[in-house]
């Protein structure tokens, strides 16, 4: 009968385990189950506390643990499925602030000495952006040239930018310029996304205007890397975004063209 009863028990736990949720039960005989992962199968094994893990719920007794549980009563280890338990760590993301430097080139930018009737010149030297912070003109003969300006060097300088918003301070992140630009979003670094992580995201123009804001990354995430939607984040790829009107990250091939 004992050993029924604790046949049934070891059975809750892995209709439990396929949600991807952590089980939170033990039993007097043995430690506390590891975390559930995602569409796992039933561990195999005889009667006992075995607890769950990724990919599998932990099998009863001295019996075989489900991958990533204890079948001994010790302290389950299962790790997590997407949605569910510790957060996989993304391959861009910003565990600190950093202080950008206000190095710009002095190269001459190369615009067309004379007008003809060509792309839009703003200017023909740095010495002619004096609009705005460390002011350098460049370009190229598809989008004219132009004047760009450091906005920051620290997130602490884009409050003035943004008009109280936080925002990052991207070292070299500006719209095909190397100037320093703040991007808001709704973090500056990990710590503001507990139990996540704050990645740079393109926005709907992907490669083409590149990363303009930093977002936490969510439980509900459809991705979390630009290989998770099959590309590498380049011109013409599939990437990994975050998504305002979702409200989480999810693949895009959205691309902008001009």
């Amino acid at each position: 009968m004992t050993r029924s009863l604790l046949a049934m028990m070891g059975l809750m736990v892995v209709t439990a385990g396929c949600g991807g949720s952590t089980v939170d039960a033990s039993s007097d005989d043995g430690g506390a189950p590891g975390g559930s992962g995602s569409g796992g199968g039933a561990g195999a094994g005889g009667a006992g506390p075995g607890g769950a893990g990724s990919g599998g719920a932990g099998g009863a007794g001295p019996g075989g643990a489900g991958t990533g549980g204890s079948a001994t009563g010790g302290s389950g280890t299962g790790g997590s499925g997407t949605g569910g338990g510790v957060a996989r760590v993304p391959a861009n993301h910003r565990p600190a602030a950093v202080t950008c430097d206000s190095i710009r080139p002095t190269t001459d930018p190369g615009a067309p000495t004379i007008d003809g009737g060509g792309p839009f010149i703003e200017c023909r030297s740095h010495a002619e952006c004096t609009d705005g912070v460390n002011g350098r003109c460049g370009g190229n003969g598809h989008d004219g040239w132009y004047c760009t300006y450091d906005q920051c060097t620290t997130d602490s300088e884009c409050l003035a930018v943004t008009m109280g918003l936080p925002a990052v301070c991207a070292c070299e992140g500006g719209f095909r310029s190397d100037a320093n630009v703040c991007l808001t979003g709704n973090c500056r670094t990990d710590a503001d996304c507990p139990g996540q992580y704050c990645s740079p995201s393109f926005g709907s123009c992907g490669a083409y205007t590149g990363v303009s804001s930093y977002y936490c990354h969510t439980p509900g995430d459809e991705c979390v890397d630009d290989a998770d939607c099959g590309g590498d984040g380049g011109y013409g790829s599939s990437y990994c975004m975050y998504s305002p009107v979702a409200g989480h990250w999810m693949c895009s091939n959205s691309h902008c063209v001009g």
